[in-house]
């Protein structure tokens, strides 16, 4: 693993969610897939979830 690479997508995919209009899909948020990048008060980035209409109903598990 290249670290410093790591960081430096890491760092630029973040600070592309936070332009304004920019819209972000995670699959690991679960039930928050979409939102956009924020920074908290204390100035760390944060995932802030926008509420989305399900299509589809949660696909079930065997």
């Amino acid at each position: 693993m290249d670290t410093e690479r790591v960081l430096t997508a890491r760092a630029r995919i973040t600070a592309e969610l936070e332009n304004p209009d920019t819209l972000g899909f995670g699959f690991h948020f679960g039930d928050q897939a979409f939102g956009r990048v924020t920074r908290d008060d204390a100035g760390r980035p944060t995932w802030t979830p926008v509420p989305a209409v399900a299509l589809f109903p949660t696909p079930r598990t065997c």
